[in-house]
């Protein structure tokens, strides 16, 4: 079965190239004085200079938002609530942990859930700035309180000893709204660290590959660890990480009416 999830991700590489994500939000400059600049998600974001964020605290930050945003919606309609928020000003912690709730909400209403994801958004931001001196980079090697944390009890792999990773891992599952797809998300993409995202899409492909429809249910840890023991021997660990993950969400889209029970 690795060998087969290993030789079905090469596949898809070849078949739809680098994919290069985590998609970004783009300021499109307008020459003309009467109307204001523009934002935009781009899933092939391109260089850094087109993007809006344009330190590392502000990006991993950015990339925060989205997977929180994600959570059990579509990605159209989190790049709604994006483009709203860079409209607003509202994509560094410092702006919207100061925000009014009710503005947060207006934005996010797209992603479904609005006043939740409005509500985690917020915390988030003011955990990031009072915490972490608005700098969510700070995060890693940071030690979390055992009492708060959820994650003690998880499935460890070699990976996610390094680099201060399971220690980051725990404080952010310890914050409510949270879970392990959401904190991986922003461990993999955003702090650019060897953590493989679990998500549906992983699940689907992997009972597609094996016929066990088990894969559905198992531990998202356990599923974690398989995706990760399948990818470690390959160099540059945290750009595997992220292109695999991203061709299984193409492939995912591709097939979403592939019937799996």
């Amino acid at each position: 079965m690795l060998k087969d999830f290993k030789r079905f991700l090469s596949k898809l590489g070849k078949i739809h190239g680098l994919q290069g994500w985590w998609p970004r939000l783009i300021r499109h400059e307008v020459r003309s004085t009467r109307h204001a600049a523009r934002s935009s998600v781009l899933h092939h974001p391109g260089p850094k200079s087109r993007w809006l964020s344009k330190v590392p605290a502000d990006q991993a930050f950015e990339i925060a938002i989205g997977a929180i945003l994600t959570q059990n919606t579509s990605w159209t309609n989190v790049e709604k609530a994006l483009i709203c928020l860079a409209e607003k000003g509202m994509v560094t912690s410092k702006s919207l942990a100061r925000a009014q709730s009710s503005s947060i909400e207006s934005c996010v209403r797209s992603s479904g859930y609005y006043r939740q994801k409005a509500k985690k958004l917020k915390l988030f931001a003011k955990f990031v700035q009072d915490e972490l001196g608005g700098d969510l980079w700070k995060i890693i090697n940071r030690r979390p309180e055992r009492s708060a944390a959820k994650s003690k009890d998880l499935f460890w792999s070699a990976s996610i000893q390094d680099d201060g990773i399971g220690q980051a891992r725990e404080l952010l599952l310890s914050l409510w709204g949270i879970g392990p797809e959401t904190a991986d998300t922003i461990l993999l993409y955003g702090l650019n660290r060897p953590i493989f995202v679990v998500d549906a899409y992983t699940r689907r492909l992997l009972v597609h590959l094996s016929g066990d429809t088990a894969w559905l249910k198992r531990p998202y840890d356990e599923v974690r660890q398989f995706c990760e023991s399948a990818l470690v021997s390959q160099s540059r660990k945290v750009q595997k990480f992220q292109e695999s993950h991203a061709l299984i969400v193409r492939w995912g889209k591709d097939n979403s009416r592939l019937r799996i029970s």
